[in-house]
């Protein structure tokens, strides 16, 4: 959770409120982990677990328990329970489906107010979200599925150049093998992403900002990284538009990098 949180504070779309994220998880039990962990965090009530599960009594009538213990079926279950004590249900839905209607919209429409959805397979296919700017991968993706999650979060929007995926299980052999797919189409429509271009942008961006850094001496980067941050900031606020320039450069070379990191080149 440390990193999400982190993230939250510094990247720029996420910390100014005005984009969102999604969080992937690899079950059901995994998702209402996350969602209790978040809890605990900058995130209670402002996150949501969004599954295909819909909890009832028969799901646990029979589970058994020692003292002080729950199942995973009954943390599930308890989970939900908890998080749908308050919602009314409207017409023709269940508390579920009134919990994750408001949930979505939320997000679609406040995401200062919904910061983070954790979910398992409902919202990466039809589900419209041009704010959301971060997806974060704890659950193993290939092929279409792979390739639509990527392009739903880099999606242009407003002032949104891209946006960041953060893989946490390893994605990368499945990425490769979706770009090769996609790219072998013979004609038959233009790749969804163009690894070689996006390199050709990760490069360019790269140039820009060490032309914003000329004058500063930060050869000492790799070894001494935090005792450069600061007067690196310093050099790049007292250019003109500075401070806006560089945060632009930075999330426009994150999105290449994400498109195009299962490339030898973009590692080294």
């Amino acid at each position: 959770m440390a990193d999400i949180v982190f993230d939250f504070g510094t990247k720029p779309r996420l910390s100014n409120q005005r984009g969102n994220a999604i969080l992937v998880a690899s079950s059901i039990y995994e998702a209402c982990k996350y969602f209790a962990l978040l809890q605990k965090t900058l995130f209670k009530g402002r996150c949501a677990v969004i599954t295909s599960y819909n909890p009832q009594a028969k799901d646990v009538t029979l589970e058994e328990t020692g003292a002080n213990t729950e199942t995973d079926k009954q943390f599930i279950y308890n989970t939900y329970t908890d998080l749908l004590a308050n919602v009314s249900p409207k017409p023709g839905k269940s508390k579920t489906e009134t919990y994750e209607d408001q949930a979505k919209a939320l997000f679609i429409k406040h995401p200062a107010n919904m910061r983070l959805l954790v979910e398992v397979d409902k919202l990466l296919t039809g589900f419209d979200a041009p704010c959301m700017h971060t997806l974060y991968v704890d659950k193993p993706m290939k092929g279409h599925n792979l390739m639509q999650a990527i392009a739903r979060v880099n999606r242009v929007f407003k002032d949104k150049q891209g946006g960041l995926v953060v893989d946490y299980i390893g994605i990368a052999n499945e990425l490769r093998s979706a770009l090769k797919e996609y790219t072998a189409s013979n004609g038959r429509g233009r790749p969804t992403v163009d690894a070689a271009e996006a390199y050709a942008v990760l490069e360019e961006k790269l140039d820009i900002l060490r032309s914003l850094l000329h004058g500063y001496d930060y050869g000492d980067f790799p070894s001494s990284g935090h005792k450069r941050l600061a007067g690196a900031a310093n050099h790049v606020l007292g250019l003109k538009d500075g401070k806006k320039r560089f945060a632009d450069t930075v999330l426009a070379m994150s999105k290449a990098f994400t498109l195009c990191c299962t490339l030898d080149e973009a590692k080294a």
